[in-house]
C-alpha cells in the first residue's frame, strides 16, 4: 500500500508554461521609424552641436575678470583640480593617452629549438637517460 502521508509529486517540468507576453510591437522593416540601424543616438549630432556652442562661449573668469571661453574655464578647472580622475583626463587631452603595455617579470617565453638528426651531433641523438630493465 503506498504511503499517501507525502502527496507525490512531479520531479519533471512537464507544465506547459503560457507564452511570455512581449512588450511593445515588433519592428515591421527597414522603414520602420522606431528601428535605429547606425547603433547611436538619434539626437548626438544636435548634442555635439550644443556642446560646441557651449563650449566657444565667452564667460568672465572669477579669479581674473577675464573674459576667457567655457572650454579654457573647463581645462584650467581640470587642471587645478584636487582630483585625481580630472587631472589624469587633463594630461591625457593635453600630451596624449599613455599606452596601456603590459609586462611582466614573473615568466618568460620558453625557447623551443627544433634540430633535425642530419643537424644533431652524435652525442645528441643518443637517448638523455637510458631505461633501467629488471
Amino acid at each position: 500500500m503506498p504511503d499517501i502521508s507525502q502527496p507525490e509529486t512531479d520531479c519533471g517540468n512537464t507544465a506547459t508554461q503560457p507564452p511570455k507576453r512581449r512588450i511593445g510591437r515588433p519592428f515591421t522593416g527597414k522603414g520602420d521609424p522606431r528601428n535605429n540601424l547606425k547603433g547611436r543616438p538619434r539626437h548626438f549630432d544636435d548634442f555635439r552641436r550644443f556642446g560646441l556652442e557651449l563650449a566657444q562661449k565667452e564667460i568672465v573668469d572669477p579669479k581674473t575678470g577675464d573674459k576667457i571661453t567655457f572650454a579654457e574655464a573647463l581645462i584650467r578647472k581640470m587642471a587645478t583640480s584636487d582630483e585625481p580622475a580630472l587631472i589624469k583626463m587633463f594630461c591625457e587631452y593635453t600630451f596624449g593617452k599613455v599606452p596601456d603595455k603590459i609586462e611582466g617579470t614573473g615568466f618568460t617565453a620558453p625557447v623551443i629549438v627544433i634540430k633535425h638528426a642530419h643537424e644533431m651531433t652524435e652525442e645528441a641523438r643518443q637517448p638523455a637517460f637510458e631505461p633501467s630493465g629488471s
